[in-house]
């Protein structure tokens, strides 16, 4: 069994430059160094694997049959480590976020082109919906957090407070409320009003007025 992707690359080496030598140089270690890791190698899978003589060095039959099956593993390898390093480093990954419509509407565009700018590796998945919605799919770990009205009670979410909004009541110029510059949701609750679903946030705040 190989144990270590060394001998890949002494072998891979060794097979393009035909030469302990060349090779050596290429992978900037010493010729008996070399010669250890082809010896392990040739152990480790039971075979030779190269023809030796004093001014040439050719792969085997069976070096030959390994060239390409170990080519695509180290491939593969260093490619699942470049990966990797650039998860870590967040140049890459997937973001998943629940927000309210308003939110995935109005301010999360602006937001998802400056991360795109500074992070291209990164994509964002946007669910949109109300904050009975977001706070379920944060909790289920569905989306990687969300953004939603401040969670009162609710003691399985950690929130913090991103930026303050306003409600408006929008009445018609000839309703006893049109003169007003503010009021209270106390005022407004004694006229008829058109209302978001119930699970909405902008609800829930009326409501328990």
């Amino acid at each position: 069994m190989i144990h270590d992707l060394r001998h890949i690359r002494a072998y891979l080496a060794l097979a393009r430059a035909g030469s302990f030598t060349r090779a050596a140089t290429e992978l900037h270690m010493s010729q008996p160094t070399l010669t250890v890791q082809i010896q392990q190698l040739e152990a480790a899978v039971g075979v030779k694997l190269f023809d030796r003589s004093k001014r040439h060095v050719a792969l085997t039959q069976a070096g030959r049959d390994l060239l390409v099956p170990l080519e695509r593993i180290l491939i593969d390898v260093e490619a699942i480590a470049t990966s990797t390093e650039e998860l870590l480093e967040h140049r890459r990954g997937l973001v998943t976020v629940a927000a309210l419509p308003s939110v995935a509407a109005g301010l999360l565009p602006r937001a998802i082109r400056t991360l795109s700018e500074s992070s291209p590796g990164i994509t964002v998945r946007v669910y949109d919906g109300v904050a009975s919605t977001v706070a379920a799919m944060v909790k289920a770990g569905q989306v990687d957090f969300g953004i939603s009205s401040q969670t009162y009670g609710d003691r399985e979410l950690t929130s913090h407070v991103l930026l303050m909004d306003r409600l408006c009541a929008v009445v018609a110029t000839t309703h006893p409320l049109a003169r007003k510059r503010s009021m209270t949701l106390h005022e407004l609750a004694k006229h008829p009003l058109i209302l978001m679903v119930k699970d909405s946030s902008s609800r829930q705040i009326v409501d328990l007025a």
